[in-house]
């Protein structure tokens, strides 16, 4: 469970509030532009990406908007 005093905030609201650019988001996640793109977009996203993309920021997923809720704690992707 995610503690109380935490936020939830759109994930580019969290990228912008340190200042990071997609591509640096991109390199610090090590995930690709795209990925994040579709992400900040609110489209599905695989798990691992999306914890990668939380620890890169230094949050939980269910801080970040695009990964709370839905029917789970984020939307995965069934692609492949």
């Amino acid at each position: 469970m995610s503690d109380p005093g935490n936020q939830i905030a759109p994930l580019k609201t969290l990228r912008l509030k340190r200042h990071w650019s997609i591509r640096e988001l991109s390199r610090r996640a090590n995930v690709s532009v795209d990925a994040l793109r579709r992400a900040e977009a609110g489209s599905k996203v695989w798990e691992v990406t999306a914890h990668k993309i939380a620890d890169a920021l230094g949050v939980s997923t269910q801080e970040i908007a695009e990964f709370s809720s839905r029917s789970g704690p984020y939307p995965v992707s069934e692609e492949g």
